[in-house]
């Protein structure tokens, strides 16, 4: 991976991901019983953008992806060993949210980030 920032860009994953203007995307939970956990990003068109898979679609513990629309993989998450902290829960809804993108931000990165901390904090993508 590698970080260029520009003027106004700041590329992480890949450039494709960086939107002209700022985004409102709407970050989805999937239940683990049914789905597998995890959770789906999609815009405003309610095309899906990303989706994160966690243990109970790729079946190993400490592990997540990143995927784009199409279900290519993007990140490969793997949890380190021994790094644990608590956080207090600001978002009145765990299972729907809207998170706003400024142009030309890495979404890939971005979603990968709240990929990490949903399953530091046991959310959908922890087993």
């Amino acid at each position: 991976m590698e970080a260029k920032q520009g003027s106004a860009n700041l590329v992480v994953v890949s450039k494709v991901y960086c939107s002209i203007s700022d985004e409102i995307l709407v970050v989805r939970r999937r239940p683990n019983v049914t789905n597998g956990g995890g959770f789906v990003v999609a815009d405003g068109g309610q095309t899906v953008v990303f989706s994160v898979d966690g243990c109970g679609i790729i079946g190993r513990k400490n592990e997540l992806f990143v995927r784009d629309g199409n279900g290519n993989p993007l990140l490969l998450i793997r949890r380190k060993i021994g790094v644990e902290k608590e956080v207090q829960q600001v978002m009145t809804s765990r299972d729907l949210y809207y998170v706003q993108i400024k142009a030309g931000i890495d979404q890939a990165f971005i979603f990968g980030v709240i990929a990490v901390l949903d399953y530091i904090y046991d959310g959908s993508t922890r087993c």
